[in-house]
């Protein structure tokens, strides 16, 4: 979590102070305290100083994955079912295999491998997104290239569908869900 720090004076508007971490906002509270009581010049009790706890960025699925040396990270099938809905799932697959008996993470959205670079025209570079694939070999190469990209949230599921199917997890097929 991030801190924003505001200073308040009770006849002036707020001085917003963002993006910095509870112990140097805590250091700037005393050092404004110490410098308005040490000069005379302000009364401590004009001031009201607020913290606004702000959310990281990253999501729980980001920073709970293995990170990766390409700054991508690999995360579980099990950690992507608890987050299906919340990220963008996007399959790498060719189409026969997309539609095969293997099935497909629930929600995701096919992109084969070769047609990579229209995702990234996309101008939202933060979004998190998770890249599947049969065993997660050409997924981690997608990964790789998303990050060198601009990409700051990219995910590779590990071991792909196959570790997916391994854990029985559902699957989306040309019939619908199978929960299994």
């Amino acid at each position: 979590l991030r801190v924003a720090l505001k200073r308040e004076c009770f006849n002036n508007a707020p001085e917003p102070v963002s993006g910095v971490t509870a112990l140097e906002a805590n250091s700037a509270v005393k050092g404004a305290r110490r410098r308005e009581l040490g000069h005379g010049t302000r009364s401590a009790s004009r001031w009201r100083w607020r913290f606004i706890m702000q959310p990281d960025p990253l999501t729980p699925l980001f920073l709970s994955g293995r990170a990766r040396g390409d700054g991508a990270r690999d995360v579980t099938p099990r950690a992507l079912e608890a987050s299906l809905g919340s990220v963008r799932v996007i399959d790498v697959r060719e189409p026969s295999e997309f539609e095969s008996a293997t099935g497909r993470v629930p929600g995701s959205a096919l992109l084969p491998l070769g047609r990579l670079q229209e995702l990234m025209t996309r101008p939202s570079r933060s979004d998190p997104v998770v890249l599947v694939c049969r065993s997660g070999n050409r997924s981690g190469v997608a990964a790789a290239a998303l990050v060198r990209a601009g990409f700051s949230q990219v995910m590779n599921l590990a071991g792909g569908m196959t570790a997916w199917n391994a854990e029985r997890l559902p699957i989306e097929s040309g019939l619908g869900v199978s929960t299994r």
